[in-house]
């Protein structure tokens, strides 16, 4: 018989009951072994002749190792079923126990069909019996009479040490593969996240951009048409639209347009809406309610100084006790409505040119991310030159926003902008215009009361 190659020869039964008795058997690794569960004097013989108790023990023993062994096989992938039939076990055993020449082949049917029982009664051996009624193929639950057991399965396998390492290996490497997918399937989800909220943020920049020029637009629409208030001063918006968007680029660029409209439309109070007719049609149009001259300047001339708050040392002047060359300077401007690539040199230049005259400007950074108060940090080279740069800017009105100013810790400075370390050169406005100056300084409620 080839179908388990890997039994052990059997012992003899004089063998097995002194290794029974001295509790010498050896135990086959991560698997039960019934004969440290029994002893000749318990009640493992009841049922059968005393003369036929060792062979029920030889029986039990082998017919468990045969499971564990089929159990093994097939969990090695030697084998298509991990159970045994009993008529396939019963012709096995009578095949390997006809060689041992002190087994009485004329008890073996009692014996075998003992050995059911005891697996039946004691499950902690690992051996499970199936039930399998004609016409279904479950596990049925355990009849009373053991002419219904159909076949036995192992809970445990023996497996060969050749089968341990390769089963070993293909779950190390199945678990390595989940984990290079995982790690692969965090990756790109990190990719297609990063690329979303780029993508996003250049919708929000053309977005803004779009506004900016829509109303661009009807600012010189309207300025151009004073005296003829009736027709010139209003645009249709289809024509506003046809004006920035090309043709080939309408239907991609249809959901940006209708987002321009409806913010508009929702948000814009300077620009209002109404139907007219031109050439015998109705029309959406735009008209452009321009606001007092004031605020047209200033709207023409970007962001600029507009006066002092309250009282301060003066410009120039050193502050009573100056403990840091580094500043915070808030209310800069608001990063929830800046857009463009430029928008934060022309802060810069408003920085270096209210504190024209100070050389020792070093290096200027920008907060954008933490949170909308605008922050601008200064850094420069001397207490000399950072305390007249506090009195410059502190108190200050700038394009509507009160501008406060405190130092901060060189450390915390240079573990946040550690590039700035290196900064040597005093700062310079980008060019010489001094846009940020070029109106009077705006004058509070509070301070023309």
């Amino acid at each position: 018989m080839k179908l388990f190659p890997c039994l052990k020869v059997l012992v003899s039964t004089e063998q097995l009951l002194s290794l029974v008795e001295g509790n010498k058997f050896p135990v086959r690794s991560g698997i039960i072994d019934i004969l440290k569960l029994i002893t000749v004097d318990s009640k493992f013989c009841n049922g059968v002749k005393e003369d036929q108790c060792k062979s029920l023990i030889l029986m039990s023993r082998e017919l468990h190792y045969l499971l564990t062994t089929v159990a093994g096989d097939f969990e090695c992938g030697y084998a298509l079923s991990r159970n045994l039939t009993v008529e396939k076990a019963r012709v096995i055993m009578k095949d390997l126990l006809s060689a041992d020449s002190s087994f009485k082949m004329e008890d073996f049917d009692t014996v075998f069909k003992h050995s059911l029982t005891l697996f039946k009664k004691h499950p902690k051996w690992g051996v499970k019996c199936l039930y399998l009624p004609e016409g279904t193929s479950a596990l049925a639950s355990s009849p009373s009479q053991i002419e219904y057991i159909s076949a036995l399965e192992a809970t445990q396998a023996a497996k060969s040490l050749w089968c341990r390492i390769r089963l070993s290996i293909a779950s190390t490497v199945t678990k390595i593969l989940i984990m290079l997918a995982v790690g692969l399937l965090l990756f790109l989800l990190f990719l297609f996240v990063k690329y979303w909220k780029k993508r996003r943020e250049g919708q929000e920049k053309l977005f803004y951009e779009m506004v900016e020029k829509v109303i661009d637009i009807l600012r010189d629409s309207g300025e151009s048409s004073l005296g003829d208030s009736l027709s010139g001063s209003c645009k249709a918006v289809v024509n506003v639209r046809d004006a920035l968007i090309p043709p080939k680029d309408r239907k991609a660029k249809l959901w940006l347009w209708d987002r321009v409209v409806s913010f508009i439309e929702e948000n814009e109070s300077r620009v209002s809406v109404e139907y007219q007719k031109i050439n015998g049609e109705d029309f959406k149009v735009w008209r452009w309610n321009p606001s007092t001259t004031t605020e047209n300047e200033g709207t023409k001339q970007g962001k600029v100084w507009q006066g002092q708050a309250f009282c301060s040392l003066g410009k120039g002047k050193n502050a009573a006790y100056t403990p840091t060359p580094c500043l915070k300077i808030r209310n800069m401007f608001d990063p929830e409505v800046e857009y463009g690539d430029d928008w934060q040199v022309s802060i810069r230049d408003a920085i270096l040119e209210k504190c024209e005259g100070n050389n020792g400007i070093i290096h200027i950074a920008f907060d954008t991310t933490t949170n909308n108060e605008g922050c601008v940090f200064m850094l420069c080279n001397s207490l000399e030159a950072a305390g007249k740069a506090y009195n410059d800017l502190h108190g200050w009105w700038f394009d509507g926003k009160l501008v406060t100013v405190k130092y901060l810790k060189l450390s915390r400075y240079l573990e946040r902008f550690p590039e700035a370390e290196q900064c040597t050169q005093p700062l310079k406005p980008s060019n010489n215009k001094r846009l940020s100056m070029s109106t009077p300084f705006f004058s509070s409620a509070l301070e023309r009361s």
